[in-house]
Protein backbone atom coordinates (compact mmCIF):
# COMPACT_ATOMS: atom_id res chain seq x y z
CA UNK A 1 0.00 0.00 0.00
CA UNK A 2 1.30 3.51 -1.11
CA UNK A 3 2.34 5.82 1.52
CA UNK A 4 1.30 9.35 1.47
CA UNK A 5 3.42 12.38 3.81
CA UNK A 6 1.99 15.50 4.79
CA UNK A 7 4.46 18.52 4.78
CA UNK A 8 5.14 18.42 8.19
CA UNK A 9 6.23 14.85 7.89
CA UNK A 10 8.65 16.43 5.61
CA UNK A 11 9.29 19.29 7.33
CA UNK A 12 10.37 17.30 10.33
CA UNK A 13 12.57 14.61 7.72
CA UNK A 14 14.42 17.28 6.10
CA UNK A 15 14.37 20.66 8.03
CA UNK A 16 12.87 22.35 4.54
CA UNK A 17 10.15 24.88 5.41
CA UNK A 18 6.36 24.40 4.41
CA UNK A 19 7.07 27.64 2.80
CA UNK A 20 9.93 25.91 0.47
CA UNK A 21 7.53 22.81 -0.09
CA UNK A 22 4.50 24.56 -0.87
CA UNK A 23 7.10 26.34 -3.89
CA UNK A 24 7.72 22.91 -4.69
CA UNK A 25 4.26 21.77 -4.93
CA UNK A 26 3.28 25.44 -6.79
CA UNK A 27 6.11 25.02 -9.54
CA UNK A 28 5.53 21.43 -10.29
CA UNK A 29 8.93 20.05 -9.01
CA UNK A 30 7.10 18.49 -6.40
CA UNK A 31 3.61 16.73 -7.46
CA UNK A 32 1.10 16.30 -4.56
CA UNK A 33 -2.89 16.25 -4.02
CA UNK A 34 -5.38 18.28 -1.43
CA UNK A 35 -7.70 16.47 0.94
CA UNK A 36 -9.95 19.35 2.32
CA UNK A 37 -7.67 21.97 3.40
CA UNK A 38 -4.08 19.68 3.73
CA UNK A 39 -1.99 18.49 1.11
CA UNK A 40 -0.32 14.78 1.11
CA UNK A 41 2.24 13.60 -0.99
CA UNK A 42 3.18 10.40 -2.05
CA UNK A 43 6.30 8.80 -0.44
CA UNK A 44 7.36 7.14 -3.82
CA UNK A 45 7.24 11.05 -5.44
CA UNK A 46 9.04 12.26 -2.65
CA UNK A 47 11.67 9.26 -3.22
CA UNK A 48 11.89 10.73 -7.30
CA UNK A 49 11.94 14.69 -6.32
CA UNK A 50 15.28 13.92 -3.78
CA UNK A 51 16.89 11.75 -6.47
CA UNK A 52 16.51 14.52 -9.17
CA UNK A 53 17.95 16.93 -6.94
CA UNK A 54 21.19 14.45 -5.75
CA UNK A 55 22.11 12.43 -8.90
CA UNK A 56 24.93 10.17 -9.11
CA UNK A 57 28.16 11.18 -9.91
CA UNK A 58 28.97 11.79 -14.14
CA UNK A 59 31.23 9.67 -13.84
CA UNK A 60 29.62 6.69 -12.15
CA UNK A 61 32.53 5.83 -10.56
CA UNK A 62 32.02 4.21 -6.95
CA UNK A 63 33.39 6.90 -4.45
CA UNK A 64 33.41 7.40 -0.83
CA UNK A 65 33.59 10.46 2.33
CA UNK A 66 33.79 13.42 0.84
CA UNK A 67 34.94 12.53 -2.63
CA UNK A 68 31.47 10.84 -3.10
CA UNK A 69 29.70 14.56 -2.55
CA UNK A 70 31.83 16.33 -5.25
CA UNK A 71 29.83 17.00 -8.50
CA UNK A 72 26.55 15.84 -6.28
CA UNK A 73 23.33 17.72 -6.76
CA UNK A 74 22.03 19.51 -3.90
CA UNK A 75 19.28 21.88 -3.37
CA UNK A 76 19.47 25.64 -1.66
CA UNK A 77 16.88 25.64 1.29
CA UNK A 78 18.27 29.00 2.57
CA UNK A 79 19.47 31.67 0.70
CA UNK A 80 23.45 31.81 0.10
CA UNK A 81 25.07 35.00 0.62
CA UNK A 82 28.86 35.98 -0.22
CA UNK A 83 29.59 36.62 3.55
CA UNK A 84 26.96 34.28 5.65
CA UNK A 85 26.31 31.77 3.52
CA UNK A 86 23.60 29.69 3.42
CA UNK A 87 21.99 26.26 3.84
CA UNK A 88 21.99 23.37 1.03
CA UNK A 89 19.88 19.76 0.86
CA UNK A 90 22.44 17.15 -0.18
CA UNK A 91 21.55 13.29 0.06
CA UNK A 92 19.11 13.68 3.43
CA UNK A 93 21.52 16.35 5.24
CA UNK A 94 21.88 19.93 5.77
CA UNK A 95 25.07 21.89 4.89
CA UNK A 96 26.16 24.68 5.59
CA UNK A 97 27.05 26.52 2.05
CA UNK A 98 28.93 28.82 -0.13
CA UNK A 99 28.83 29.78 -3.73
CA UNK A 100 32.05 29.13 -5.12
CA UNK A 101 32.15 32.03 -6.90
CA UNK A 102 31.34 34.66 -4.64
CA UNK A 103 27.75 35.26 -5.33
CA UNK A 104 24.32 35.07 -4.18
CA UNK A 105 22.25 32.01 -5.03
CA UNK A 106 18.36 32.19 -3.77
CA UNK A 107 16.13 29.32 -2.07
CA UNK A 108 15.54 26.56 -4.35
CA UNK A 109 18.23 27.08 -6.40
CA UNK A 110 20.05 23.37 -7.59
CA UNK A 111 23.43 23.47 -7.27
CA UNK A 112 26.52 21.21 -7.92
CA UNK A 113 28.72 20.37 -5.08
CA UNK A 114 32.42 21.45 -6.27
CA UNK A 115 34.60 21.73 -3.01
CA UNK A 116 34.24 20.70 0.50
CA UNK A 117 36.15 22.64 3.29
CA UNK A 118 36.25 21.06 6.71
CA UNK A 119 32.07 20.97 7.33
CA UNK A 120 31.30 23.58 4.42
CA UNK A 121 30.40 23.17 0.89
CA UNK A 122 31.80 25.45 -1.99
CA UNK A 123 29.17 25.19 -4.50
CA UNK A 124 28.08 26.88 -8.43
CA UNK A 125 24.72 26.58 -9.82
CA UNK A 126 23.75 23.79 -12.09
Amino acid sequence: MEKFLKIKDITKQTGLSKTTILKLINNGSLEAFRVGNIYVIRESEFERYLASVSSRNADGALRTGVEALIGQTGLVVERISPFTGGRVYLKGELWKAFDSEGGTLEENTPVVIEKIEGVSLYVRRK
